[in-house]
């Protein structure tokens, strides 16, 4: 085997092998890196045309035979190989990196580190174990920090571009993706502050490129969207074919003949049109003298084709073609939030940036479903800074969990049934089930929703903090705010409508202690710095452990005055799923080591 890696993919090439060793390898080691989807029984490929395995595809054959693995994947691949070894001495491979030279510091790493905006009011020092996150970067430079919410992980980016930034080409950039507008919004604002470059922006309608530029996933994800186009004449489709499914691999090929030559010997016509496309193909290899010719002619073809998409797409396709262009620049990535990285959206934008040595992600929390694909277009995690540690070092504000057991009704399930059997909906169907709970039982249960703001007043009036009411569907925030209403309580919502600037003076006035009560929505979930949040109700149910850390997260950075932070976690037990998302909330707890105060 040969093993040929890239930037986005490793090549296993099968030289030695033969037809069914090749294939049996590639399945080894696709059910070897890959996973079991967790979604694989809600796609009909898996439960009733039994087309697919089930397994991820990180790890997948390709027209060759060739198995094409996700580079951040090679470690595993490696182990799988190591394996199969202990039984079969015989496996050997080679390794071909074409990745390009690593991106290395322009200058020793300080022992301590210093980010200057030249303001003493703004300015710091990174902790030792950001330092330690720094160095890692550049020794294996690609990954993912583990890092909790309140730990620094955008200085740490913030230094990373600064050191690596001075060595990087005249024509590499460097590019952050945020995701979503609030929290580019703030990167674009400190990255100036601490950065000697032009910061470039490539979101919400702006598209300014800079060495180091700030963007959001959506706008790029957005942007490289290949407009549909209608090819109908023999010649056009002829193009097409040979620029969308045989020039890259010719071009990107070390020797672009040998290649075309390969291409043609085990061509296989399926359709008619492809008898056309091989004898077009042997004239221009016995045409073409060298590998600059049929390099050159293939990257013609290319410029070729894209004229012919503008011209179809009536100039919509330049948009595409600028934003391909921009990724294919970027040397050094840092991807926030990176718990996203496992969507679509983020993978198609990923697998795009060939070019991307480094390439850095970052989060407080990675479900176990979502680390094989992170892993593949990332790399492997590089540390891990829990919430616990933080609090141990004085970083965040320590922190009790005080549950809020309650139910009424008691016959919440009852209730349930009854409402689905009126909506002729199936009582035993598991999702319209908890849809109806958590409706009932969650959002428009008004004693609960009563006692919730009873509770945000009393701890509003100690004056000692504000309080923060996490919900997730609009309507239960405003079902919350009706009864603080009553009560006389002044309060404010963010949610997804809120404007930016209403946000910008819901969180001034946060930071000021004019607001004391906040209802928010996923829209507080990231990216959000108020030290003077003081106590967290989760009034939302649910188990997701992403969300139970960035909400607590929120809570615990370092502010005047606060000694503790508290989180009143509400515990319903009268319904078989409001019971088990509860349990698992203090699972999490426990892990992170909270103290649980039982009142």
């Amino acid at each position: 085997m040969k093993i040929i890696i890239d930037n986005v993919n490793a090549l296993v090439e099968f030289d030695n092998e033969t037809e069914k060793q090749a294939e049996w390898l590639c399945d080894y080691l696709h059910r070897s890196i890959d996973i079991l989807d967790p979604d694989r029984f809600h796609q009909a490929s898996f439960i009733r045309y039994r087309t697919w395995d089930g397994y991820t595809k990180n790890a997948v054959k390709n027209k060759d035979g060739n198995l094409v693995v996700k580079t951040g994947l090679i470690s595993k691949m490696y182990k799988a190989i190591a394996r199969l070894q202990e039984k079969a001495p015989s496996v050997r491979y080679t390794v071909k990196d074409i990745r390009g030279d690593r991106i290395e510091p322009c200058e020793e790493i300080p022992e301590k580190i210093y980010l200057d905006s030249g303001s003493e009011d703004s300015s710091f020092y990174l902790h030792d174990y950001q330092r330690e996150q720094v160095v890692t970067i550049f020794n294996e430079q690609r990954g993912y920090i583990l890092s909790a919410v309140n730990s620094g992980k955008s200085a740490v980016a913030y230094e990373t571009f600064k050191l690596a930034v001075p060595n990087l080409d005249s024509d590499d950039i460097a590019l952050f993706i945020a995701p979503n507008k609030n929290i580019e919004k703030q990167m674009l604002k400190n990255m100036a502050l601490y950065l000697d470059y032009p910061i470039g922006e490539w979101a919400d309608g702006v598209k300014d490129i800079q060495k180091v530029t700030v963007a959001t996933i959506q706008t790029i994800a957005s942007a490289i969207k290949k407009p549909e186009i209608k090819v109908t004449s023999r010649k056009d489709i002829l193009l097409t074919h040979i620029a969308t499914v045989y020039s890259k691999d010719i071009i990107d090929s070390v020797n672009p003949r040998s290649t075309l030559r390969h291409l043609i010997r085990n061509f296989v016509i399926e359709y008619k049109y492809q008898k056309k496309e091989l004898e077009y193909l042997s004239e221009l290899y016995n045409s073409l003298n060298n590998d600059e010719e049929v390099r050159e002619t293939f990257v013609g073809f290319n410029n070729q084709y894209r004229e012919l998409v503008d011209r179809l797409s009536g100039g919509k396709a330049t948009k595409y073609w600028d934003a391909i262009s921009v990724l294919k620049r970027v040397k050094v990535l840092f991807v926030d939030e990176v718990q996203h990285a496992g969507s679509t959206s983020y993978k198609n934008v990923l697998g795009l940036m060939n070019n991307a040595r480094m390439r850095i992600g970052m989060s407080g929390t990675v479900p176990k479903s979502k680390e094989n694909d992170i892993n593949a277009y990332l790399g492997d995690q590089l540390s891990d800074i829990t919430n616990d540690s933080m609090i141990k070092m004085g970083v965040s504000t320590p922190i009790s969990i005080i549950p809020v057991v309650y139910n009424t009704p008691d016959n919440l399930e009852e209730i349930v049934t009854n409402e689905m059997a009126e909506a002729n909906v199936p009582v035993d169907n598991g999702l319209f089930r908890y849809q109806f709970v958590n409706r009932i039982g969650i959002v428009e249960n008004s004693s609960r929703n009563k006692y919730i703001a009873e509770l945000a007043t009393k701890l509003s009036d100690l004056n000692n903090g504000a309080v923060y009411i996490a919900f997730n569907n609009i309507e239960h925030g405003e079902n919350i705010a009706e009864f603080l209403d009553e009560l006389g309580t002044d309060y404010v919502i963010m949610q997804g409508s809120t404007s930016d600037e209403e946000r910008q003076e819901i969180l001034k006035g946060l930071v000021s202690g004019d607001v004391r009560v906040i209802l928010g929505s996923k829209v507080l979930d990231e990216g959000v710095s108020v030290p003077t949040l003081k106590y967290l109700l989760y009034v939302s149910g649910g188990q997701s452990e992403i969300q139970v850390g960035q909400r607590v997260g929120r809570i615990l950075r370092l502010g005047s005055g606060k000694e503790r932070v508290y989180v009143y976690d509400f515990q319903d037990h009268n319904s078989t799923f409001l019971y088990k998302h509860a349990k698992a909330r203090m699972k999490l707890y426990k892990q992170e080591n909270y103290p649980i105060i039982d009142i």
